[in-house]
């Protein structure tokens, strides 16, 4: 019985921490997934000049797979990257997003 108490311990332990580290992240303002090598937004709004750049760079890089996030900093927008991006994928991305991406603007969560 006193090892049913624990492992119940820990686990509800485990959901808080979880639960908190999700709602310290950065709202997701767009999602997109690559699927057989092709972009596809899975949530939110994107340009069709988005969708090409990265088009090009999983063609470039033969990212099969991956998802790429568009999260609130501020006014800004920063792009996160799931582990199938190389580091060289995701800074030319980067790159591009600096010089043709979009502000956040003003929220009211």
């Amino acid at each position: 019985m006193e090892a049913l108490s624990s492992i119940i311990g820990i686990a509800l332990a485990g959901l808080i921490i979880g639960a908190l580290w999700k709602a310290s992240r950065p709202p997701c303002l767009f999602v997109i997934r690559i699927e057989s090598g092709a972009p596809r937004v899975a949530h939110g709004k994107v340009t069709g000049a988005l969708l090409e750049r990265i088009r090009e760079a999983v063609a470039a890089f033969g990212i099969w797979r991956g998802r790429i996030a568009g999260r609130a900093h501020g006014q800004r927008i920063r792009l996160d990257f799931s582990r199938e991006f190389p580091p060289a994928a995701c800074q030319q991305l980067r790159n591009w997003w600096t010089v043709s991406g979009w502000s956040a603007g003003k929220r009211c969560d």
